[in-house]
């Protein structure tokens, strides 16, 4: 992405067991510039009202909140199709895009390509729609009768 585009600026958020590697890999590539290590954040609002695109590179999810709340705020989203959760919230070309398991090239070319789209937020923002309590509640609500 950083040679397609190099003012691109990649904003971690959030920690892990790899912290430490990941950051001595930024230095290694002398990245350091162009990649920011924000730790955790509860104002993820902020975050997202300054974002392009959000990436989820995670190799397992449960539902993955942080693309509903992305896609809530009108941001495209990529990310690895990992089971559970991103092949059920990402509309390929519509919200974002959805990318084979560890295929890190096509993230990639999928991030450059979700940077570059003009995308319209109100569509975006319309496929987060199913995801909205009410209409889970009235889903769960639907199952329990039939039982």
């Amino acid at each position: 992405v950083h040679r397609q585009l190099p003012e691109a600026v990649l904003e971690i958020v959030g920690d892990g067991s790899l912290m430490e590697q990941t950051k001595a890999k930024v230095d290694e590539l002398g990245l350091t510039q162009s990649i920011i290590f924000d730790g955790v954040r509860k104002d993820m609002e902020n975050v997202y009202s300054v974002s392009d695109a959000v990436i989820l590179t995670s190799q397992y999810e449960g539902m993955p909140n942080v693309l509903i709340e992305a896609i809530g705020c009108g941001i495209p989203v990529v990310s690895f199709d990992c089971p559970i959760g991103p092949a059920e919230i990402i509309e390929d070309g519509v919200n974002g895009f959805l990318v084979e398991q560890d295929n890190v090239d096509m993230l990639a070319e999928k991030t450059v390509l979700a940077l570059k789209q003009s995308w319209d937020s109100d569509i975006i923002k319309s496929t987060c729609r199913k995801f909205d309590v009410r209409n889970i509640a009235d889903t769960y609500e639907e199952i329990w009768k039939s039982l």
